[in-house]
């Protein structure tokens, strides 16, 4: 479809414009009547789903397939097919990304910036450490609901209270009140 196509060669032209030592490395892309086949550096320890599958066995959060190894067990990131390219003062207004992932300022049609993945970011780091997503309902107006009004679940006690609050502060409401990435580093 157009619709197909015209997203297809969004994420290869974002791709191409990255360079960064945590971004898979773009190498080539092309569409054609069988799809899309954007060609990457090749990440030899897999992605980040993959390895929680072997630690734990068959609960992975599916946002972690998008997390990459390197066979030094680097992060590199990808798939970036929601993904919109913003510059340091940009604040985008489209609505991208997985549901259970986005965050307030996104859901209420609010411009957002980097701080709405500093949300994501936590939503991935929350279901890594408690094997579920911070927020769940069954249906799309509960889940805007419940990530505009309701707390997260504790964390099991196996993690440290450092690591608890990074998370906890990563999901805070107000994208003013989160960490940047340099206080993340």
């Amino acid at each position: 479809t157009e619709k197909f196509k015209k997203t297809a060669h969004q994420e290869m032209d974002l791709i191409s414009r990255l360079n960064h030592p945590y971004v898979v490395e773009y190498k080539d892309a092309w569409v054609d009547k069988a799809g899309i086949c954007i060609v990457t550096a090749y990440c030899e320890g897999g992605d980040m789903a993959e390895l929680i599958r072997k630690a734990r066995g068959a609960y992975f959060p599916e946002e972690c397939s998008n997390i990459f190894l390197t066979k030094e067990n680097d992060i590199r990131l990808g798939d970036f097919g929601l993904a919109k390219l913003l510059n340091s003062e940009d604040l985008a207004s489209s609505v991208v990304g997985t549901p259970n992932y986005m965050c307030p300022e996104l859901l209420a049609d609010i411009p957002y910036g980097y701080k709405s993945d500093i949300w994501s970011l936590g939503c991935c780091m929350f279901e890594i450490c408690a094997h579920q997503q911070p927020f769940r309902a069954p249906d799309m107006s509960g889940l805007i609901n419940k990530i505009n009004r309701s707390t997260i679940s504790p964390l099991p006690i196996v993690y440290s209270s450092t690591l608890k609050q990074i998370i906890k502060t990563m999901l805070r409401k107000s994208p003013e009140h989160r960490p940047t990435y340099v206080q993340n580093q």
